[in-house]
């Protein structure tokens, strides 16, 4: 597939978009109280495996994609180096998601142990 990914940007975006979607969904199911933070460690870890998941799963096709950028970029595309800095907010973004994950996590706990409310992350 790396080959592909970027010749085919349908193919890039759905595979960016599918694990972005699980952790979108399980962001909306938090916020929305459908995981409360006085769940059960279970549901916990199968929301946070579930994002951890598609985390390393956005890794994987970053670091496929820019491989293929990298061995375009000796053909000279232009594209490439489009392609290349969407990659690095993709990136970024999936930094940000950790953080947001880390700061649910760190909530429910405070929750759990009625502490004062930290600061989310920036």
């Amino acid at each position: 597939m790396p080959r592909r990914l970027l010749r085919e940007p349908h193919l890039l975006a759905h595979e960016l978009r599918t694990p972005l979607s699980v952790i979108s969904g399980w962001c909306s199911l938090i916020r929305d109280g459908d995981v409360r933070p006085d769940a059960t460690p279970e549901e916990w870890e199968r929301a946070m495996a579930a994002c951890e998941e598609a985390v390393q799963r956005l890794n994987v096709i970053i670091s496929q994609a820019c491989d293929e950028a990298e061995a375009l970029k000796q053909v000279k595309q232009p594209e490439v180096e489009r392609i290349a800095a969407l990659l690095e907010t993709t990136s970024a973004a999936i930094g940000h998601s950790r953080r947001v994950l880390a700061h649910v996590q760190q909530e429910r706990v405070r929750r759990a142990h009625d502490q004062p409310p930290a600061p989310p992350p920036l």
